[in-house]
C-alpha cells in the first residue's frame, strides 16, 4: 500500500479492559495486553472505548487505566471519555487530560 501514513498509523486496536476475578480493574493485565498488541502490529490503541467497558469504569479507574497504558506503550492512544450525558463527557475529557503527565501526547481536533 502506498501513500501517506495515517495520523494514528494503519492498525488501531480497540482494546478490551481486563478485570480480575473480584471484578476490579486489572492494570497489570491491561499493560501486558497493550504491550502484546503493540508487539504484534498495532500502531495505536483505543482504550476505554465501547469495547473497553467505559460505561462501567469509575472516573478514577479511567484515569488509572490511561496512565498505565501510557507507561506500558508509546503508540498513540485514543481515549474513550464518552457518556450519554454531554456535560459529564466534557468534564471526563478535561479530567483525563489534566491527570496525565506531560509525556502524554494529546491529540486535539
Amino acid at each position: 500500500m502506498t501513500g501517506p501514513t495515517p495520523r494514528f498509523g494503519r492498525v488501531l486496536t480497540a482494546m478490551v479492559t481486563p478485570f480480575d476475578e473480584q471484578g476490579d480493574l486489572d492494570l497489570d493485565a491491561a499493560a501486558t495486553l497493550a504491550a502484546w498488541l503493540v508487539d504484534n502490529g498495532s500502531d495505536g490503541l483505543v482504550i476505554a472505548g465501547t469495547t473497553g467497558e467505559s460505561p462501567v469504569l469509575s472516573d478514577s479507574e479511567e484515569v488509572a487505566l490511561t496512565k498505565a497504558m501510557r507507561a506500558a506503550v508509546s503508540v498513540p492512544l485514543l481515549l474513550g471519555t464518552g457518556s450519554n450525558d454531554t456535560a459529564y463527557a466534557v468534564d471526563a475529557t478535561r479530567r483525563t487530560k489534566e491527570s496525565l503527565t506531560e509525556s502524554m501526547a494529546l491529540i486535539e481536533t
